[in-house]
């Protein structure tokens, strides 16, 4: 199963909220199977 940022890469639409993610430091962490 993909994890949200597998997801948001595919979809292809979520550009903005990748790179908040990037910037913030939490690509690994949303990368995770959580709990967020």
């Amino acid at each position: 199963m993909p994890n949200i940022v597998e997801v948001a890469k595919q979809a292809g639409g979520f550009s903005t909220l990748l790179k908040a993610a990037e910037v913030a430091g939490l690509v690994d962490t949303l990368s995770t199977g959580g709990p967020f």
